[in-house]
């Protein structure tokens, strides 16, 4: 079907172009042939045969074409050649189009005929009509064109719409075709004189190779000229500016109150008070620490590079790039807490992987310990190279807790990182995120940043709103703050409670997410919100009824605002090895729902590998933070990408934030072991713990059952021995090979899969062993 329809698009083609060309020689020859005597009214008696080569048919067609467009009736053969040619190249034509375009054309040149004296005169004899423009040109200009514009202007307007109506008719571009034929005609030229001195022999060749020459160096120092404008152009439009950012943030915080009624310098107090759950003898009415409870950062060292030094270090780099062939131009220097990021600019036509394929050779140059390459910035058309500061500062937390970005920020989780590169201060909102991964080498600043993230919370809110669980098995980091109003339960030490504490987080998930789903919200803040009306409206009433007995159940029946849940697990490399299945699988569950319950995570490990941070780890927590790692190898597993193996240390990180493509370089908070415990002791005086009575009994219940006697632990280990053995683990086996009873077997069953070696029941099937069979057999 297709072929016939393009055949027939072929044949319709050839047959409308030779019916263009046969109308068009017909309309010649009549037009060429045309005497007056053909016509009836002009010859009397009649001739008995016409002259006109056509016949009477071309005499009269004749007669009428030149009687409307004079001289323009010649044009009109001439429309119908070029027609014809369109045909036959089977050229795409809108024909609506263009005989619009025709007939304006027409009438156009009939006028232009009309208005002009200097030919024709001769041809409107022979033909005997009565103007060369036929009845449209005299129509278009006695009364139009000749009053208004004379015979002149008449003549110069036509003459530029026939030109104009031309080029629309025929889509031609007379200039650059006019420029075209120049340069061909130069090149012909040029080709001829080239001709003829080859033809001279060797003295010709050489005149030929030097002009050959002359025109390539003429064509190089024009691109060197027009790439050095460029430089120039940039250098002074972007001067280099040096930005000092690692210089001490002064204080803009109010002096501390007088007295615990004041307004505190962190927040003012909503009047609508959380309700909570509070021990004997503790207060509902939590102060937050004042920042006098911590250091100001120290001041600046002496000795710290100066604007000259800086200066020269940037020309240094763009020197040391332009001897590898890519021209470059400093842009703006700004020197940060831990490294001093030059930008450079370069030049139209540099790949930037070639800049970043030499990072060894400008650390060579700049004598840098590690330098860092962003090609390019993210969000700017410069090139990044950080270099580290010979003069690092610390960024005390107490700078950034006391700015009013902190203080007045609309973030429901604010936590404090430190400051970016540029000396802004990097505020994350933990409720955004909502779960957090921080992973680094020992040593590189990851405890200080945990003890930071800690520390922004409980200088922000009250045990009524936020509580907060602190898993520790290292037991040195976290265990400081045991006693603080804030805490659900003891922090926990012990791997192996670390399961039952998760799996009541994720119980309290359920419950929280019934409690949203009854009161028709979607997250916390909202219900949140819902609550806290409820209660206004109950206590506006409560007066009403003074002689009242069920304002108080009433209270008791309505919602309460639910307080945000943190849960901080400072060493997640020790529970995988723990328990790896039930860590990873409760883990995975919370992050991937516990958001809008308001259950967020903080995951910290100082072991970044593989079977540490699992890939449904990593997929359900976005945001990450990274410190100085020993490889790429581990930068990779933490953020996906190289660049972590590059950083100082002490503080120096790598930040994702969530939603954001591109990672923020920083440098983070620091506090002090003095600091912290100060600010401990005064959250601690303000009320103890308000301890989960049900966490705890099932954590203290572990403890207890964990005691096996004798004979258990000896049955345990027969079993373990006998599961290595067939490889395999199930009720029915241990009830075969020790003939042990359903519910001796099942209770060591149960016990193995709370140890973490075993999975759930998986119907008929056999239950997984989660342990490793290749390597010894637990002990009980």
């Amino acid at each position: 079907m297709k072929l016939w329809e393009k055949t027939k698009s072929r044949l319709l083609a050839e047959i409308g172009s030779i019916f263009c060309f046969g109308l068009a020689l017909l309309l010649l020859l009549s037009l060429v042939s045309y005497r007056p005597g053909d016509i009836a009214y002009n010859q009397w008696p009649n001739r008995v045969e016409a002259a006109n080569a056509i016949g009477p048919l071309g005499a009269y067609t004749a007669f009428a074409l030149y009687s409307l467009f004079g001289l323009g009736a010649y044009l009109i053969p001439f429309l119908l050649l070029t027609a014809g040619m369109a045909f036959s190249l089977q050229v795409r034509v809108a024909w609506s189009r263009k005989l619009l375009w025709t007939a304006l054309f027409l009438i156009a040149a009939s006028g232009l005929f009309n208005v002009q004296p200097y030919f024709g005169s001769e041809l409107r004899a022979r033909v005997n009509i009565g103007s060369t423009g036929g009845f449209i040109g005299e129509l278009l200009d006695r009364p139009l064109l000749s009053p208004a514009f004379g015979k002149t202007g008449s003549q110069i307007l036509l003459g530029i719409v026939c030109l104009l109506l031309l080029i629309i008719l025929y889509e031609a571009e007379p200039i650059r075709s006019l420029i075209r034929m120049t340069r061909w005609a130069e090149d012909r030229w040029a080709a001829y004189r080239e001709e003829r001195l080859r033809r001279e022999g060797v003295r010709g060749q050489i005149e030929i190779a030097e002009r050959k020459l002359a025109e390539e160096e003429r064509l190089i120092s024009r691109k060197l000229s027009r790439k050095e404008n460029r430089l120039v152009a940039r250098r002074e439009t972007a001067s280099p500016e040096i930005i000092d950012a690692a210089e001490r943030t002064p204080p803009r915080y109010s002096p501390p109150p007088s007295s615990p009624a004041e307004t505190d310098p962190i927040r003012k107090r909503s009047p609508e008070a959380l309700p909570r759950t509070t021990s004997a003898g503790s207060s509902t009415d939590y102060c937050p620490p004042a920042l006098r409870l911590l250091r100001e950062s120290p001041a600046p060292r002496k000795g710290d590079p100066g604007d000259n030094h800086l200066r020269a270090t940037g020309d240094l780099l763009v020197k040391t790039l332009a001897s590898f062939g890519i021209e470059t131009a400093l842009g703006t220097i700004t020197k940060g807490p831990t490294v001093i990021r030059f930008e450079l600019y370069p030049a139209e036509g540099v790949r930037v992987d070639r800049i970043l394929s030499l990072q060894r050779d400008i650390a060579r140059a700049t004598r840098a310990e590690k330098i860092n390459i962003l090609a390019p910035i993210p969000g700017k058309d410069s090139v990044g190279v950080e270099i580290p500061n010979p003069n690092k500062s610390a960024v005390a937390l107490r700078d950034i807790l006391g700015l009013p970005e902190f203080q007045q920020t609309r973030a429901r989780l604010p936590i404090a990182l430190g400051k970016d590169v540029y000396g802004q201060p990097l505020i994350a909102d933990l409720a955004e995120m909502p779960h957090l991964l921080i992973a680094g080498a020992t040593g590189s600043g990851k405890s200080v940043c945990v003890n930071s993230l800690v520390l922004s919370l409980l200088f922000r809110f009250g045990p009524e709103e936020l509580r907060l669980i602190l898993v520790d098995p290292k037991q040195v980091e976290l265990q400081i703050y045991n006693g603080i109003p804030h805490l659900i339960v003891p922090v926990v030490v012990d791997p192996k409670k670390v399961i039952t504490a998760l799996k009541w987080v994720i119980v309290e998930m359920d419950k929280r997410y019934k409690l949203l789903a009854s009161a028709g919200v979607r997250n916390i803040a909202a219900y949140n919100t819902h609550a806290l009306k409820e209660l206004s409206a109950q206590r506006k009433a409560s007066p009403a009824s003074s002689d009242g007995t069920g304002t108080g159940v009433a209270e008791e029946e309505g919602p309460k605002p639910l307080p945000s849940i943190v849960v901080i697990v400072d060493e997640l490399a020790d529970l995988m090895q723990t328990a790896s299945a039930d860590v990873e699988v409760a883990i995975a569950r919370l992050s991937a729902k516990a958001r809008a319950a308001g259950i967020h995570l903080i995951v910290a490990t100082q072991t970044p590998r593989r079977e540490v941070v699992t890939g449904v780890i990593k997929a359900n927590i976005p945001s990450r933070i990274a410190f100085q790692v020993s490889s790429s190898l581990d930068s990779r597993v933490i953020l996906d990408e190289n660049g972590a193996e590059n950083l100082l240390g002490k503080g120096d990180f790598l930040y994702v934030p969530p939603g954001v493509g591109h990672m923020v370089r920083g440098q983070g908070a620091y506090v002090s072991e003095e600091e912290v415990a100060e600010v401990v002791d005064y959250v601690r005086a303000q009320g103890g713990p308000a301890i989960e009575n049900e966490l705890h009994q099932q954590l203290a219940g572990e403890s207890v059952a964990s005691s096996l006697s004798d004979t258990d632990r000896e049955l345990v280990q027969k079993c373990l021995e006998i599961l290595w053995q067939e490889r395999r683990a199930s009720t029915s086996l241990l009830q075969r090979r020790l003939r042990l009873g359903y519910n001796r077997a099942a209770w060591v069953m149960d016990l193995l899969q709370d140890r973490g070696l075993v999975g759930p029941e998986n119907g008929a099937k056999p239950r997984e062993i989660l342990a490793d069979l290749d390597g010894p057999v637990p002990t009980a």
